[in-house]
């Protein structure tokens, strides 16, 4: 699967953490990917409970992040075939320094700010 995505957002909201890499450019007032047929990837992790490390992209699915970059996204789906998803996208320096801590936490490369533990779950 690939993906050209023309809008990018990164977004902490307590323990919660999500990105989104949608192929439509839209406002933020308009964004619900549930609510729209347009390809997208949302990549989403909570750390209120203990989920065993696991990120949420409308799979069950774990996931092993391969690369992140100003320009690509690029991960692995735990499953027999068609294991890597790419998202291509041009992000900015500020934008991608924003989004890449994010995209650690997601993928279990970092702790959360506030020192709570994780796991030693490898994605």
């Amino acid at each position: 699967m690939q993906l050209h995505a023309k809008r990018v957002s990164a977004v902490e909201s307590g323990d919660y953490y999500q990105a989104i890499f949608d192929s439509e450019a839209q406002d933020d007032e308009q964004v619900d990917p549930f609510d729209h047929p347009a390809p997208y990837v949302l990549v989403q992790r909570e750390f209120e409970g203990f989920n065993g490390g696991k990120c949420y992209i409308e799979s069950h699915d774990k996931l092993k992040l391969v690369e992140f970059s100003p320009a690509r996204l690029a991960y692995e789906i735990a499953r027999p075939d068609h294991k890597l998803v790419e998202v291509f996208f041009a992000l900015t320096a500020a934008e991608f320094e924003e989004a890449q801590p994010i995209i650690e936490l997601i993928f279990g490369l970092r702790e959360p700010c506030g020192g709570d533990h994780i796991g030693d779950d490898t994605l």
